[in-house]
């Protein structure tokens, strides 16, 4: 029990610092005149390199263990973030956010790897992706608030942060390698269709976040100070979720199957929504389900015996980060048509993703 709790410290810093330069990029970004195109461009590349790198992690873990590479990425994440801060122009731009990338990769990869490997406890899975969300609410909301007057005060706290949680990891953390499983040669069909599901609740998912900024800011007026209190009350509403989810989550087999309908119906829902109060409520109720297929995949994702703990992760994570990439560069392209145009597709993403999962669970009957 000790290591589980010495690890959601470790991932508590994690969840929280990796957020804290969210609401004061765009500071950074208009003081050195770069452009929205640049903004996305920077974004994009983070997650392919996030992408790239994630199953390279994956295979490091096998020889050197989850706590190393959760050490070496903070240490790497925190020298990124320093780039970052330091940056003049688009070249070291660039580099920072490949960085960043590469080392966000490593600290995605080995921590659920770390969990996987040392317990089974599907509660463990869902207390996890509660600190994931809450604490990148917490983060969000504390990064924004040091960096009102001096944005460097954020970036100098989280920098110190990594510093000290790589320090944690490698002194707090089990040092033991994930354990390793007789792999077959070849990825099975099930799993296949496994990680086509975890690519489109991806991408569906990093679509609508990108794309609520935009609309409650130009459609109904926003400021950043709003959104970040609608962060808050998003965290509220995660954690309430996982809570409910820890009590359900070892009764029923297609949970899974029922959450990404739920999304997609409260989706749907919102589309058709004229006033802002009613806009609000399906928004929420979509939040409340969209935060429970996480933990609920990476349930489903340990039950795939054929590979190891850390190829699974390095699988799961890599897929993510492909979504995390392409999500973001369509809605820049489909909001310039119609700001509704992002929601169709986003719908389209769930409603296939629950379809996919409830041919994915009938063959995993068979």
């Amino acid at each position: 029990m000790k290591k589980i709790i010495y690890f959601y410290i470790v991932y508590s810093f994690f969840a929280i610092l990796s957020n804290m330069s969210h609401p004061i990029t765009p500071q950074l970004f208009n003081e050195l005149h770069f452009s929205s195109t640049t903004y996305g461009n920077s974004f994009a590349l983070m997650a392919f390199f996030n992408f790239v790198a994630s199953l390279l992690w994956a295979k490091l873990i096998r020889y050197l263990g989850a706590n190393k590479i959760l050490t070496l990425s903070f240490i790497g994440y925190a020298f990124a973030q320093f780039l970052f801060l330091k940056t003049n122009g688009s070249t070291l731009l660039f580099l920072s956010r490949s960085l960043a990338g590469i080392f966000m990769g490593g600290l995605m990869v080995s921590s659920l790897s770390y969990l996987l490997s040392v317990s089974s406890n599907v509660m463990y899975l869902s207390i996890y992706s509660m600190i994931q969300t809450v604490g990148s609410s917490i983060g969000y909301f504390i990064g924004g608030y040091c960096g009102r007057n001096n944005y460097h005060m954020t970036f100098y706290i989280q920098i110190i942060g990594c510093i000290i949680a790589s320090l944690f990891s490698y002194f707090l953390l089990e040092k033991t390698k994930p354990i390793t499983k007789k792999e077959t040669k070849g990825l099975s069909k099930t799993f296949i269709l496994f990680l086509s599901i975890v690519f489109l609740t991806s991408l569906g998912y990093f679509m609508w976040d990108n794309w609520l900024n935009y609309y409650l800011m130009h459609h109904y007026q926003f400021t950043s100070d709003y959104i970040g209190y609608y962060k808050l009350a998003i965290a509220s509403v995660s954690l309430a979720s996982n809570m409910i989810l820890i009590f359900f989550l070892s009764r029923y087999r297609y949970m899974l199957v029922v959450v990404l309908s739920g999304c997609s119906v409260m989706l749907i829902l919102s589309y058709f929504q004229n006033t802002l109060s009613m806009f609000l409520m399906f928004t929420l109720l979509f939040i409340m389900f969209s935060v429970l297929f996480l933990p609920l995949q990476q349930n489903q994702l340990r039950l795939h015996k054929e590979i190891s703990v850390s190829k699974q992760s390095g699988l799961f994570n890599s897929v993510r980060a492909l979504g995390m990439m392409i999500g973001p560069m369509l809605v820049g392209m489909l909001y310039g048509i119609k700001d509704t145009l992002s929601l169709v597709m986003i719908i389209i993403s769930f409603l296939l993703a629950s379809f996919l999962c409830m041919i994915y669970f009938y063959k995993e009957k068979d």
